[in-house]
């Protein structure tokens, strides 16, 4: 790697850990070229994610091993107000605040003049505290703590928020989407939004919950269970509780008269759901049903519209790869049923954000690394310093003392006192207060329990100081005011009180449609008026990528290539259905054909999403020597992939083209067909399809040789043939050749696939080539690879080539609004 690259920068060093900085430094010091550059950005005070292995020690050894004139230091900040700025070093700079040695803490001046917040024409102390005191158990406040923490935040939120007590920020009135809540836990995000909502008040929480957990899900579990069964009355009724049928009214009981046509209806959701997938079932349930208007009536109708329109994400995704309902609910059930999920590897399943410019935000703290907010409220602030400090059970434990050596015991010894992990631990406990307190511009809001001293911030902060809060009161009345927290939770407050413009409709000059919303080529092809079965059909079978013959011909066949030398582990015979097209992707998306070294590794990663380990194992040595083979197949010339670096290629790229509602299937038609090619009379396919909104899609892969770039679209179809013969390679030759391949090309209507994709290539280019792009100069055309064909020394084997002329791109492109 290091000679691949003349500049390389690691951003967020400090998350680094000793394994992959040992990677950096080989590949990127020990076998660097001469005018080769290597820059580490970090910051070890904002070193937080010890769960994930990452290791503030590797930074400072990086930082000693180089040279004092390579280090900079940004000693500007351009974020906070600086009477925030004052408040973090006199806290941040106290001895051995951070409990390592060497570790020092450098002060930072104001590099602007962010506002502070106000109160009429007074400025507010940079940081607002509340303290424990006498009145606490009177007010009875140690019971429900979290609870009642959460309310004395609440209740100071509604003073923010109430413009008769005029606080202010840059000569405005303080606004909801001003103020964060950072937490440590995900019950303690529950029970302040629980409060906010109770006080009128909105909240976007982000979460580590998943879309799985939620009533929406349980709710979608029952209405396509019910559609499914259409003709039991039993899953209907189950179905009829959900959200849809309360806002329609239709979840009463039903009466003899109307169950008839209640089972028809089911019945008409399931035919849509099989023309037209689930994701788009639910899409017209939730317009048929007008659920969004029910759902935003009720105080938490937000989070419920944006959780449907979550799981309407999750179904079109399925809709895929599964082409039987039964299939598609099986999937999301066992979606459901993942009991360990990694908050980064499965990301598109955790709770969505609401997407509204004025609401309060509540994060945990590892979640609001990196974004910042003018009022950071800190409610449970001490609950940091109270980290589970009992190890794990493990065979062998390691930790680091103050002077940066590593220590390892066994794991049946406990060492809790301040010398052993404990300290590392509360020295990574400093740093996530560091993080916390570094979030908010203009000030600071901070529930500090010093009558718990477990639960203090204040006292576990310093050893030398008693309290750091008392000699920050010394420094400045402009850095902090100290409050009673009984005398906030004692303070009676009202519902925030809401004052609505009066809003008023404008006459809409324009038709509005709705049905305007996000297809594809597949829905494309779906989409028709004559032979709508007969299409969903032909493309359902190859979405899935199942076999394109009769099921027992393809078993003879492969038969008579065993019989001919052909070996089970050989491409040919890899698994048909959706996830063998799904694997096979997975492995050409992550796969560096220059690297062979890295096949293996990559491709069995891949594979193992989607099968056994043990079938895997079967599988791979087939994957690789198919691996070999495309690597070696011609695709320009004589130039082959193994001869493409992968900076030069891009993978599943997305593109989004416009279309209009008056008849994009026929006008595409009528296009196609004027070319004259053969493969482009699309009619029967297309012709009908009404499409308002995007059409969406990926390109598989996109490579470049020579300034001109081509598309590849990835094919697992198995292809045959009625002929006997007498070599593997005879078969090969004419079952993938360039004819057999052109029957698959006009059956599929792949033809108009690769139109839309071109397309989508010049505008990509356009955009980024600007007034230099020439169609001629720049796009090569398109490769359709058929997997199972590409054969060493049969070239063309498996490879279908075109290039589309100009002029009818321009065309196309017309028609999809540009």
């Amino acid at each position: 790697m290091g000679s691949r690259y003349d500049a390389v920068l690691v951003d967020e060093f400090q998350d680094t850990d000793a394994e992959q900085y040992g990677i950096f430094r080989k590949a990127f010091i020990e076998n660097a070229r001469q005018s080769s550059f290597l820059c580490f950005v970090g910051d070890p005070k904002q070193s937080i994610y010890r769960f994930r292995h990452a290791d503030v020690f590797v930074y400072a050894k990086a930082k000693n091993e180089i040279e004092p004139r390579n280090r900079w230091t940004i000693s500007k900040n351009y974020r906070s107000t600086p009477e925030l700025l004052n408040v973090v070093n006199h806290i941040f700079g106290l001895p051995n605040v951070f409990r390592t040695k060497n570790f020092t803490y450098e002060n930072v001046e104001s590099g602007g003049s962010k506002p502070g917040l106000m109160q009429e024409d007074k400025r507010v102390p940079a940081v607002t505290l509340y303290e424990a005191g006498e009145k606490k158990n009177s007010a009875n406040f140690s019971k429900n703590y979290e609870r009642n923490l959460a309310r004395v935040v609440t209740k100071r939120i509604v003073e923010f928020l109430d413009s008769d007590n005029g606080y202010r920020l840059e000569d405005r009135p303080v606004r909801a989407s001003d103020i964060a809540i950072l937490v440590y836990t995900n019950n303690q995000i529950d029970l302040i939004r629980s409060e906010l909502a109770e006080n009128g008040i909105a909240a976007n929480a982000k979460t580590q919950h998943s879309i799985f957990d939620t009533d929406e899900y349980a709710q979608i579990k029952m209405l396509l269970e019910g559609i499914i069964h259409c003709d039991n009355l039993k899953y209907v009724k189950g179905a009829l509780t959900t959200d849809f049928f309360l806002a329609s009214g239709a979840a009463s009981p039903i009466q003899e008269q109307a169950l008839d046509e209640v089972l028809t209806a089911f019945a008409s959701y399931k035919d849509i759901w099989l023309k037209q997938g689930a994701g788009y079932l639910l899409e017209y349930l939730m317009r048929e049903k007008h659920l969004r208007r029910y759902l935003f009536a009720l105080p938490e109708g937000q989070r419920s519209v944006v959780n449907w329109e979550h799981l309407t994400e999750v179904l079109y995704e399925l809709d895929e790869n599964h082409g039987s309902p039964e299939a598609l609910l099986s999937q999301l059930v066992a979606l459901s049923q993942v009991k360990t999920r990694d908050a980064e590897a499965d990301t598109a399943e955790l709770l969505r954000m609401q997407q509204d410019d004025n609401v309060v935000t509540i994060l945990t703290y590892h979640a609001s690394k990196g974004l910042q907010f003018p009022i950071v409220f800190l409610p449970y602030f001490g609950d940091v310093f109270q980290k589970e400090r009992k190890l794990q059970k493990a065979a062998i434990h390691s930790y680091y003392d103050q002077d940066g050596f590593k220590h390892y015991f066994p794991g049946f010894l406990r060492n809790d006192n301040s010398t052993g992990p404990s300290l590392e631990i509360a020295a990574e406990s400093v740093r996530v207060t560091y993080v916390a307190m570094t979030r908010a511009i203009s000030h600071l809001e901070v529930i500090d329990m010093q009558d718990q001293p477990e639960k203090s911030f204040g006292l576990a902060l310093t050893i030398s100081e008693k309290n750091v809060w008392d000699s920050l009161e010394n420094k400045d009345a402009l850095l902090i005011n100290r409050v009673k927290i009984e005398d906030m939770f004692l303070k009676t407050s009202q519902p925030l009180k809401v004052t609505r413009d009066r809003l008023s409709a404008r006459e809409g000059a324009k038709p509005i449609y709705p049905d305007w919303a996000e297809t594809s080529y597949s829905a494309l092809v779906r989409k028709t008026d004559a032979s709508a079965e007969e299409a969903a059909e032909a493309v359902r079978r190859d979405d899935a990528n199942l076999v394109d013959s009769d099921i027992r011909e393809t078993n003879e066949t492969l038969k008579e290539l065993e019989e001919l030398g052909l070996t089970r582990d050989d491409i040919v015979f890899f698994p048909r259905g959706a996830s063998a097209g799904e694997a096979l992707h997975a492995v050409l998306e992550k796969i560096d054909l220059t690297q062979p070294q890295s096949w293996e590794k990559v491709a069995q990663r891949a594979l193992e999403v989607y099968y056994p380990k043990d079938s895997v194992q079967r599988f791979l040595p087939g994957v690789l020597s198919f691996l070999e083979r495309l690597a070696q197949t011609p695709m320009v010339g004589k130039t082959t992939l193994q001869g493409v670096p992968f900076s030069e290629t891009i993978r599943e790229m997305p593109f989004y083209l416009r279309a209009d509602q008056t008849g994009i299937g026929n006008r595409l038609s009528d296009a196609m067909r004027q070319t004259g090619k053969k493969g482009f009379d699309i009619t029967p396919l297309a012709a009908g399809a009404q499409v308002a909104g995007y059409i969406k899609g990926f390109i598989d892969f996109i490579f470049r040789i020579e300034g001109r770039y081509y598309i590849i679209d990835w094919k697992s179809n198995f292809l045959n043939t009625a002929r006997v013969y007498q070599t593997a390679d005879d078969f090969f030759a004419e079952a993938y050749g360039r004819d057999s391949m052109a029957q698959a090309m006009e059956h599929h209507a792949y033809t108009l696939q690769y139109a839309i994709y071109t397309v989508a290539l010049v505008r990509y280019l356009r955009a980024r080539l600007g007034e230099s792009f020439d169609y001629e100069r720049h796009v090569g055309g398109i490769r359709y690879v058929f997997l199972r064909g590409v054969r060493s020394g049969l070239d063309g084997v498996g490879v279908w080539e075109d290039r589309l002329d100009e002029n009818f791109v321009k065309q196309l492109d017309r028609l999809f609004g540009g």
